[in-house]
């Protein structure tokens, strides 16, 4: 009966230490916790992987650990929708805005920006505001801001509102 494996005492490495590290053993590694920081690019999308050289596990003896492998996930927001550089922004108007047209203001990625609403505007309607989407990776610029409107519509309406719209029917 034979079994062939690596040695006990040196682990294959043909030799051992005379006097062994007390923090490894003598084994020429050990684990322990670090934490890195890493600049991530703005505009990143998920599922991207990031190299960071150096930063893996350590390799034998002699020689220099390893790469780590980052794969991002961007946490998604409330309010924006992401497709590829573009960003998509529902905004709930009234629906006498939609009617008779407005400036209305919006929130970006920089801060906010005013917007012209055309009258007659319909329901799920996009207005384009242009460069105010994510950063592009690669290239210049950013992507565009799509507002995608959406009425209002009120629930409960004075007895003069009432016969407003009535005589607004009335007319078409």
């Amino acid at each position: 009966f034979m079994s062939i494996g690596a040695c006990p005492s040196c682990g294959g490495r043909g030799n051992t230490a005379d006097k062994p590290c007390k923090r490894c053993g003598g084994q020429g590694s050990m684990s322990e916790k670090s934490s890195i920081s890493v600049d991530v690019p703005r505009g990143i999308m998920s599922g991207k992987k990031m190299r960071l050289r150096g930063k893996g596990n350590a390799g034998g003896p002699g020689v220099p650990p390893g790469d780590l492998y980052l794969r991002v996930e961007v946490m998604e927001d409330g309010k924006f929708k992401r497709e590829g550089d573009d960003l998509y922004l529902t905004v709930a108007i009234p629906f006498y805005k939609a009617i008779l047209g407005a400036e209305i203001e919006v929130r970006t990625m920089e801060g906010r920006s005013r917007v012209k609403v055309p009258p007659g505007i319909q329901p799920g309607a996009k207005l384009r505001l242009k460069g105010k989407g994510m950063p592009r990776m690669k290239g210049n610029g950013s992507g565009n801001l799509y507002v995608v409107i959406a009425v209002k519509i009120p629930k409960r309406l004075s007895e003069k509102q009432r016969e407003l719209i009535a005589e607004f029917e009335k007319s078409e």
